[in-house]
């Protein structure tokens, strides 16, 4: 790494922070290789007087002597290629149109009607995110009048969306750090409030990163628009209709919570814990390549629901 044609040379830096994690003293050359207890893989880089260490996985940059310091300007160009122009089709999924790869967004993302929205919490946001991108002010939607996680009201949800320049006409692309948990709470919503026109980044921001794809640090101007809210409750529950689904043969509930909410050892602030009768449990991070942060083949998708009794003939509840 380094700028083009700097010379390298090799020189002893004390390390003292790598990704949150202190390492010894390490002798390298600018642009090579490291070895660390903390990351199979490191690549350094001298730029001026800091010496920039990246992990494999390009999780942070972090420039020695400045150790609270973040950036992600510079990436690890050694990360797997994305697949080739962005279509998911050949991953075999039933709707490969919900999820892209970094690639297509790079394509993309200045397409005059697309919005980018990173599904993060402001400190997340500030410390980098996709150029372009929106922070979404509350990333499960809440209605904030309810004290609990029903989605927003349509006035509530118009003015989220319009506050972030998504209007009718917007192609959205939600992102986030969370194994695509809030993206998908983003996607659920919009589509809830009628607007289907959005897609997930699989793999997230740490996809984008190992990409090589450009870094923002500062926030972005969203544009001015409208959105209509058309409320389709379709894919919504209430708990009548889940307590309909416990005696209808034809019905899954599926309880996508951690084993201790399933199993009532913690109730995660729940007035009772423990789970649904007749609930199924498959912790919802199950389905996705906890190294890359992506959503797993289609065919290994099927077989760890059908596993779990989830299959397309049944009318599928999650909570």
């Amino acid at each position: 790494m380094g700028p083009a044609g700097a010379r390298k040379e090799a020189q002893t830096y004390r390390i003292s922070w790598i990704v949150g994690a202190p390492v010894q003293r390490a002798t390298c050359s600018a642009g090579n290789y490291i070895g660390s207890p903390y990351s199979s893989c490191l690549t350094v880089s001298r730029q001026g007087k800091y010496l920039l260490v990246i992990d494999a996985w390009a999780r942070a940059c972090t420039c020695i002597d400045r150790p609270n310091y973040i950036t992600y300007n510079l990436l690890a160009r050694i990360s797997r290629p994305n697949r080739a122009g962005g279509a998911m089709a050949a991953e075999g999924y039933a709707h490969p149109e919900f999820l892209v790869d970094a690639g297509w967004v790079d394509a993309h993302k200045g397409d005059a009607n697309v919005v980018i929205v990173d599904c993060e919490v402001d400190h997340a946001y500030a410390r980098g995110h996709i150029p372009g991108a929106v922070l979404v002010p509350d990333n499960y939607e809440k209605d904030p009048d309810s004290g609990r996680l029903f989605l927003m009201q349509p006035g509530q949800f118009k003015a989220m969306c319009e506050g972030l320049g998504i209007g009718d006409d917007t192609l959205v692309i939600a992102y986030d750090h969370s194994r695509s948990l809030t993206a998908a709470r983003l996607w659920w919503s919009l589509n809830t409030y009628g607007h289907t026109n959005v897609k997930i980044l699989n793999g997230g921001w740490r996809a984008w990163v190992a990409s090589g794809g450009k870094v923002d640090f500062g926030p972005a101007a969203p544009k001015s628009v409208t959105f209509t809210p058309k409320r389709d409750d379709s894919k919504l529950a209430t708990a009548d209709d889940l307590k309909q689904a416990c005696e209808v043969g034809d019905s899954v509930i599926w309880d996508v919570r951690s084993d201790g909410e399933w199993d009532g050892s913690n109730s995660r602030g729940n007035k009772r814990a423990g789970h649904v009768p007749g609930a199924v449990h498959l912790e919802w991070f199950n389905l996705l390549d906890s190294a890359t942060n992506e959503f797993k083949p289609a065919g290994e998708i099927r077989r760890i629901l059908t596993e779990h009794g989830i299959t397309p003939d049944k009318n599928v509840y999650t909570y």
